[in-house]
């Protein structure tokens, strides 16, 4: 079997392309995996800019969490969504200095840190409480305990709905370095094939 050198650049550049899109695989477009999430307490006792470290969530906004009103309206006062306390989630970035669940002081601000992958709690304010710090609304029982989120497809195991401005540049990064590497492979083949002439 002979294979050219143009076939061996296009082969070599379409291996490097699927790189970053296999890295990407199993990724949902509206969430990103991570290990921990984290909220902040709206109670007072640390001004509004030094909550979360100062690291509000930057997407929140969007989801009406992003500051203590819109989340004592949209959460701590809905009793289906209620929480065990009057929370702000906090930047996923922010929450990766988590180390174990529970309460922590990080950069001046007292967090709560959940693992991603806790799926069951034994009463529905926990879930509601873990549901908030990952971007998800109340949560629902399953056998006899409850899970964050209004159903399992709202809020998936592992997911952190924060993360998406993150994912969605990555995504946009990946087909870039596709795009650039098809480029790549068709001039590469292209100046082969021109060279072969000399």
């Amino acid at each position: 079997m002979h294979f050219s050198r143009r076939s061996l650049a296009v082969l070599a550049c379409a291996i490097l392309a699927l790189q970053p899109v296999s890295a990407m695989e199993g990724m949902d477009s509206g969430s990103s995996t991570t290990t921990w999430s984290c909220s902040a307490k709206c109670d007072g006792s640390v001004a509004a800019d030094k909550i979360c470290g100062g690291k509000n969530v930057s997407t929140a906004s969007t989801l009406g969490l992003g500051t203590c009103a819109e989340t004592k309206k949209a959460i701590f006062d809905v009793s289906e969504y209620a929480t065990s306390a009057h929370m702000v989630p906090c930047d996923p970035g922010y929450c990766k200095m988590c180390t174990a669940a529970g309460e922590k002081t990080m950069m001046g601000s007292t967090v709560t840190c959940y693992n991603n992958s806790v799926t069951m709690y034994a009463n529905k304010t926990d879930a509601n409480d873990h549901a908030l710090a990952r971007g998800c609304k109340g949560s629902h029982k399953m056998m006899m305990k409850y899970m964050p989120g209004e159903t399992h497809a709202s809020c998936e195991s592992g997911k952190n709905y924060f993360d998406v401005a993150a994912s969605g540049a990555a995504r946009g990064g990946a087909a870039a370095a596709l795009f650039a590497s098809v480029v790549v492979a068709s001039v590469g083949g292209f100046l082969v094939d021109r060279l072969e002439v000399f």
